[in-house]
């Protein structure tokens, strides 16, 4: 979802679902190595988790694909 519509694309698609969905995802791709994600009770909080994590992993490598 994030290389079709980036950020704001990906934050619409996840404002569907609700906090457990949400969770699942975290849990599903490893996106909560501190173990706060899955305590937390506000679905935005969690979003926000998930956009930060694809961003990052979709920047990994880039210094490499624009040389």
């Amino acid at each position: 979802m994030y290389a079709q519509g980036g950020e704001a694309g990906l934050r619409d698609q996840l404002d569907g679902l609700d906090l457990e969905q949400l969770r699942d995802i975290v849990a599903q791709y490893g996106m909560d190595h501190d173990r706060l994600a899955m305590k937390w009770k506000d679905a935005g909080r969690v979003i926000d988790r998930i956009v930060e994590k694809v961003t990052t992993r979709s920047a990994k490598g880039s210094a490499f694909r624009d040389a």
